[in-house]
């Protein structure tokens, strides 16, 4: 597998334009993390909650950019990627285990009180790590993305052919750059449209593309931050002995169905949404927006077709262990299918002082 080094990404000799981010109100925005610079000097941070929140904020202004170019009817996969920072944000900063919990499983026993704090940070870890990763490999995408949006549209043909160029295949699609080479034409192929059924497509291919890329680099911590969570909620070491490893394979393997179900979340704008349970209706109860209800692009039918178990349902669309990545994707598809023309994506996930502060460098007060 020829699989992308985050360095070798963000420093691409490609990714060198930057872009300015123009909201709706035609003014410039002065907080704006939307350069390739500046993509990359956030991946290079070292503290992990700092990076995170930067991130975060990163993929909302590189989203509104892109919404100037492609409208705001569709959301690309950096405005699903907010939320998903900011959700993963909370177990960075380890607020996902809270204190009277952890108190009650210390006095449960207390020698494990240790055990707990080390499997705590290794779990945030995990999910740091993953955090970075992603972000170091596709938001430099979307900076080429706003560069080739803003040229003439009889310039973008001859500026996609190179930008695809760079962007080498690798032997395993999903793995290597290939998904990101159709993504990427995908969404300039959307700008060409006018709005409806065949723009909404378009962006759908190219933020399914993305997410199972995303999905495939991340399987190492997914799989990692599960494991530790199980170790977590066992009271014992490990067994020894085959017959005892073949009952521990079980029982972690239920433990991670129970995690699956009970602790893996997205907290979107208005929705919490659990994975373990099917995607929700929308809120006029559809499964799908109109746009998006009767898929006829070859490309995007064939993506569909290779990871969601249930084609044109939420239903079935629930996880049962999200350290499976087949089992991830089916869940991905359907919730990006569904949530592409939700408006509340487009909110700002921080109030504009605690923005400011995170441009800034700082980590700010407040509830984050």
């Amino acid at each position: 597998m020829d699989a992308p080094s985050s360095d070798r990404i963000a420093a691409s000799r490609v990714f060198t334009g930057g872009a300015t981010i123009v909201p709706f109100d035609g003014q410039p925005s002065p907080l704006a993390l939307v350069t390739a610079e500046q993509v990359s000097r956030i991946a290079r941070r070292t503290d992990p909650v700092l990076r995170n929140l930067q991130i975060t904020q990163s993929y909302h202004d590189l989203g509104m950019a892109i919404a100037t170019r492609l409208g705001r009817r569709d959301a690309c996969w950096a405005s699903f990627a907010v939320w998903a920072s900011r959700t993963a944000g909370r177990f960075i900063r380890g607020e996902w285990l809270p204190d009277p919990l952890r108190h009650v499983l210390v006095r449960l026993s207390p020698r494990r009180g240790q055990r707990i704090d080390v499997l705590d940070q290794r779990i945030r870890d995990h999910l740091a790590e993953g955090n970075r990763k992603v972000y170091a490999e596709i938001a430099p995408l979307f900076v080429e993305l706003l560069r080739l949006l803003e040229l003439p549209a009889v310039e973008r043909p001859a500026a996609l052919g190179r930008a695809l160029e760079a962007l080498r295949p690798g032997a395993v699609e999903q793995g290597g750059q290939q998904a990101l080479r159709r993504a990427l034409r995908a969404f300039v192929e959307a700008a060409s449209l006018p709005q409806g059924p065949e723009r909404a497509q378009r962006i759908l291919l190219g933020n399914l593309l993305i997410g199972s890329h995303e999905q495939y680099r991340l399987q190492a911590q997914v799989a990692g931050a599960l494991d530790v969570v199980c170790r977590l909620a066992l009271p014992i070491a490990g067994p020894r002995g085959a017959w005892r490893r073949g009952v521990w394979r079980r029982l972690e393997a239920r433990l991670r169905q129970q995690v699956t179900l009970a602790t893996v979340r997205l907290d979107l704008p208005e929705q919490r949404v659990w994975v373990g349970r099917d995607v929700p209706a929308l809120p006029d109860g559809s499964m799908f927006p109109a746009d998006l209800q009767r898929v006829t692009h070859p490309e995007l039918r064939a993506v569909l077709g290779r990871f969601d178990r249930t084609p044109d349902t939420t239903r079935g669309s629930a996880a049962a262990d999200w350290g499976d990545y087949h089992d991830r994707m089916n869940y991905v598809v359907d919730l990006f299918r569904s949530r592409q023309q939700l408006p509340c994506l487009w909110r700002t996930p921080f109030d504009p002082r605690q923005a400011a502060a995170i441009v800034a460098g700082h980590v700010p007060a407040g509830q984050l």
